[in-house]
């Protein structure tokens, strides 16, 4: 039996990857942007029933994807990526957004990136059903028709490997859909 569906999520037993003909790379990644950027004074508290208290100033960052589109309570704890760096979710998800703890300021727009890479960090699928213990394929199709969705085109090079080309949406959160290999 072939699974061709995994293929979106990245093989659960990475001792597997070895018998594979090929390379997989995972091929779901779900982004957003920064759309508020804030910086609070010591006490100030976040999110539903104000769960997180700031102890000093500190940068925060809004972002629109919440529990209502997939992005659920028991996910937080992988947190996001932002320029590279992993930051933590801070307070409760809401409905609609969330916020996360920033180390500095940055640009109203600045890509987050829930599950995928960026720069040498990746959180993967695998990441976030392992932190919440649920079934990865529960968190891949958790997502909701509240987030568009990218297909994204292939383009063969000269050494066989397919590259895709992903269309940035500034405009809020988007999931990613693409299969990268190489024979």
């Amino acid at each position: 039996m072939v699974r061709c569906g995994k293929a979106l999520t990245g093989p659960q037993d990475e001792s597997l990857k070895h018998l594979l003909p090929f390379t997989l790379r995972t091929a779901m990644s779900v982004h957003s942007t920064l759309d508020l950027v804030k910086l609070l004074n010591a006490t100030e508290k976040i999110g539903y029933s104000g769960t997180y208290t700031t102890t000093e100033p500190e940068w925060i960052g809004t972002v629109p994807i919440g529990y209502a589109d997939g992005w659920h309570q028991n996910f937080k704890g992988t947190g996001v990526l932002v320029e590279g760096k992993r930051l933590s979710i801070v307070g409760r998800i809401s409905m609609d957004q969330l916020m996360i703890g920033l180390d500095r300021p940055y640009p109203i727009g600045t890509r987050v990136t829930f599950v995928g890479q960026q720069g040498n960090d990746t959180i993967t699928v695998d990441d976030v059903a392992q932190y919440a213990n649920i079934p990865m394929l529960e968190v891949s199709c958790s997502f909701t028709n509240r987030i568009p969705r990218i297909y994204k085109q292939s383009v063969s090079t000269t050494n066989g490997a397919n590259i895709f080309f992903e269309p940035l949406n500034l405009l809020g959160t988007v999931l990613c859909l693409y299969f990268i290999h190489q024979w």
